[in-house]
């Protein structure tokens, strides 16, 4: 679980940038304390990863650090990317891993590629909203909107 953390950990600092301990955390459901451990492991098995201090802090990897997937070129991950549908794969129990399979196949596109691949995943998930009517299922699709309105703003931030 833990070295599949660190991967997740390390995934997630790639497609969006600087995160803070408590956004890691609960991204996790670890505590602070737990990803300050995870961040100095990733540190000492050499991933350029540092912290910034203050209001607008965080942790981040050195501008232009990159993982890949092996083997897998930016069209196919992003096809991958663009195939699935998370309401299916949540009612048959597979919402983690559909989460993380798009995590790490949105850290292997390019950065000029991700914003395009959020972009039509997020139009997928507000047509799954307009079909669906269940609470739960409005509260997951507004946290997917809140975590693409961020990815977006670092996008933004970057150019």
């Amino acid at each position: 679980m833990r070295a599949s953390r660190l991967v997740s950990i390390l995934l997630l600092l790639q497609a969006r940038g600087r995160m803070t301990a408590q956004s890691l955390a609960d991204e996790f459901e670890v505590s602070v304390r737990t990803i300050y451990r995870d961040i100095d492991d990733l540190s000492a098995s050499g991933v350029p990863v540092y912290a910034d201090r203050g209001r607008d802090g965080g942790f981040q990897l050195l501008e232009g650090y990159t993982t890949r997937l092996t083997g897998m070129t930016p069209a196919e991950a992003e096809s991958l990317f663009l195939s699935g549908l998370e309401g299916p794969a949540m009612e048959l129990g597979l919402g983690e891993s559909t989460a993380a399979a798009r995590l790490k196949l949105l850290a292997a596109l390019p950065s000029a590629r991700r914003a395009d691949a959020s972009r039509v995943a997020m139009q997928q998930l507000i047509s799954s909203i307009i079909r669906t009517s269940t609470q739960e299922q409005k509260t997951h699709a507004h946290n997917k909107l809140q975590d693409w309105i961020d990815d977006c703003r670092y996008f933004i931030a970057r150019k």
